[in-house]
């Protein structure tokens, strides 16, 4: 009696299939993304601009990716950063340009765990060039993740 193999065969790759798709589902839904943004600040001549975004949470955690802009009121993105940081940095991003703005950062950590504990925290500050006083404008704290959620 002959034992067909092609049905036997192609029922273990479809299940094969079937097993690595959803492993990759599971590693993109690790994927998170989050955005924060700042209220409106104005910088008129004179001063500067520095946006300040910090990463809190486990050492041992993977970087994250962060695009940080600055945006004056018709949308037009007046400065741009893009960085890898780990939780305990900080970075700035500094602009003279004169006008009503918001600044705004994407982070993206894609990690194949899942990290509790990680926040990421932001500040503006307006400084005046001649006198060196610096105003602190907003502080901004747990960033909305995309597609909804608490602010």
């Amino acid at each position: 009696m002959a034992i067909r193999k092609g049905p036997l065969f192609a029922a273990c790759c479809l299940a094969a299939g079937i097993c690595v798709g959803v492993a990759g589902a599971q590693i993109v839904a690790t994927v998170q993304r989050s955005i924060l943004a700042t209220g409106a600040f104005e910088v008129s001549p004179g001063t500067t601009a520095a946006f300040f975004i910090t990463i809190e949470g486990p050492r041992a955690a993977s970087p994250v990716s962060v695009v940080m802009e600055i945006v004056d009121r018709t949308g037009v993105v007046v400065a741009f950063r893009e960085t890898r940081m780990q939780a305990g940095q900080t970075a700035v991003l500094e602009t003279p340009h004169v006008g009503v703005l918001h600044g705004r950062a994407r982070i993206v950590e894609s990690t194949l765990q899942i990290l509790s504990g990680r926040r990421v925290a932001g500040s503006v500050e307006v400084k005046n060039t001649l006198t060196g006083e610096i105003r602190p404008s907003c502080t901004i704290y747990d960033p909305v993740p995309a597609g909804g959620g608490r602010n």
